[in-house]
């Protein structure tokens, strides 16, 4: 990549890798060694393939503040700047040299002192704790406080260079809906979504100084050996980034998403899988269903997959509409829709539409139950609850319908 006078910035593959390897973005991205510039200018003059590198929220919120405190202005720094900032550091297979930017520290953290540092900063503290962080947590994207952290089950590590699996660990906070308790509510929805049939990551749950527990997700782009080995990385690419959408906006709908899945993976079990997430999302009130939160995974071979379902979380909407809509329903979505979307899907009896919903409402009326054993507050479980009874009311026809 390079920019010119203007700063506009323009890409082409080198001819060895055309020759070798397959598109990294086969829908927006031209896949020859011609000098190429994205037709809009939605990821900041990037291919959405290299603005999926860049993180948004708490990692951006990370980046600024380093680039601040060794003396740069933010209105010179262009996203190869950031690009060269992230390095080997982002998610997925891509890397970008040189890189620009090192922090060195004597001490690194442990857990528990990351953790309060990564919360102070977000709620508004200026104490000196940004080298820390940067240097133990890195900058994954999202807009909760989190960091990348190396545990094997037994050893933790916060040092940027460990060997050990690398996990996604995501910190609380009173700015929060759910304050401190969000890691353990989206642990509950990751195992209803398991139990409804989604394909979900391993988690692990950390116990903290707050007398909650901190959500720890392992890295899914990550391949180890069996003895815990990381022996490569599968390049992730969202559908925000693959289809161009503007993810801060309702932009893309579930056809679309069913769709790309197919184009993509080729693999009907895949589709479905899609549309089960679909179904999922609508019932249990995860409203932040947008096109940075569903992505595909890439082998070195060119096949792509469904990465497995993350983000999945209680996340209301003042009108608690669905972010990605189904066929232009954010609610209270008709029969006749679901089963078009479903029909896309390759799903045409109604009887295993039925059992998909069935095993959403099943898995999704379980939230209490396991609410009570992960020690939810009751004041969480009750408002939880009333708003997941209120979702069956809404959908009522639809679920009476393949009932």
């Amino acid at each position: 990549m390079a920019t010119d006078k203007q700063g506009q910035i323009f890409f082409a593959y080198d001819n060895s890798y055309i020759q070798n390897h397959p598109s990294i973005s086969p829908f927006k991205l031209p896949f020859n060694t011609e000098v190429n510039q994205p037709e809009s200018n939605l990821h900041k003059g990037l291919y959405g393939v290299f603005s999926d590198s860049l993180p948004d929220g708490w990692g951006l919120m990370l980046m600024d503040k380093q680039f601040l405190k060794s003396g740069m202005n933010l209105h010179e720094i262009s996203p190869l700047h950031r690009l060269a900032y992230i390095g080997g550091n982002g998610m997925g297979a891509l890397t970008y040299k040189p890189s620009c930017f090192t922090t060195e520290i004597d001490q690194f953290l442990t857990l528990n002192e990351l953790g309060k540092a990564s919360i102070e900063l977000y709620e508004g503290s200026d104490k000196d704790v940004l080298p820390a962080i940067t240097i133990a947590g890195g900058s994954p994207g999202g807009a909760r406080p989190k960091a990348l952290i190396g545990f094997d089950g037994k050893i933790i590590s916060t040092h940027p260079n460990n060997k050990l699996p690398q996990w996604i660990i995501k910190f609380g906070s009173d700015k929060l809906l759910l304050k401190h308790e969000e890691g353990l509510v989206e642990s509950i929805y990751l195992d209803m979504a398991k139990l409804a049939g989604c394909n979900t990551p391993e988690y692990h749950l950390f116990d903290n100084p707050l007398g909650t527990q901190w959500l720890a997700l392992k890295r899914f782009d990550v391949t180890y050996s069996a003895n815990n080995i990381e022996t490569g990385r599968l390049h992730m690419h969202s559908v925000c980034g693959l289809l161009n959408a503007d993810f801060r906006a309702p932009s893309i709908d579930y056809q679309s998403l069913i769709r790309a899945t197919q184009v993509l993976t080729k693999h009907q079990g895949q589709t479905r899988e899609m549309f089960r997430r679909g179904v999922f999302n609508l019932l249990s009130g995860n409203c932040d269903d947008h096109s940075k939160n569903f992505a595909f995974l890439q082998n070195d071979e060119g096949k792509w997959q469904l990465s497995p379902f993350f983000d999945v979380c209680f996340s209301p909407t003042p009108h608690q509409q669905q972010t990605s809509s189904l066929l232009g329903h954010g609610k209270a979505v008709p029969h006749k829709a679901i089963t078009e979307l479903a029909r896309e899907a390759g799903i045409t009896k109604p009887s295993e539409i039925k059992k998909i919903i069935s095993q959403c409402l099943d898995a999704i009326a379980q939230f209490d139950s396991l609410a009570l054993k992960r020690g939810i507050s009751p004041k969480v479980r009750e408002m939880i609850s009333n708003y997941l009874n209120g979702i069956i009311i809404r959908e009522h026809s639809l679920i009476k319908k393949f009932s």
